[in-house]
């Protein structure tokens, strides 16, 4: 049945291909981005119990922070408008079939 589909299926031009890319590579920077930031939140909750589990001024906090999580989620973000701006690039610089006419 794939074999068949195969056979069916246009294959994709190398623009396609690099426009999937890029968009990858942002889809994945959100999800690394959503990672850090969940893992900030449990941080905080962990050291918010550890503060409340130990004896006066003995909390025993485990790191990194939740505020470096934080930081590491912002860092993934700045990387988002290079890789759109990537994309934009890579539309200009690769021509579109339907529309290019050879001369």
């Amino acid at each position: 049945m794939f074999l068949d589909l195969a056979g069916h299926t246009p294959q994709p031009s190398f623009a396609e291909l690099l426009l999937l890319e890029r968009v990858a590579q942002i889809v994945k920077v959100a999800q690394d981005t959503g990672a850090e930031l969940a893992a900030a939140v449990a941080r905080a909750v962990e050291n918010q119990r550890r503060r409340a589990d130990a004896a006066p001024g003995r909390a025993v906090l485990i790191g990194p922070s939740p505020q470096q999580f934080i930081e590491s989620a912002t860092d993934l973000l700045d990387r988002i408008p290079a890789l759109h701006h990537a994309i934009h690039r890579d539309r200009l610089l690769t021509p579109n079939p339907a529309t290019h006419q050879p001369q």
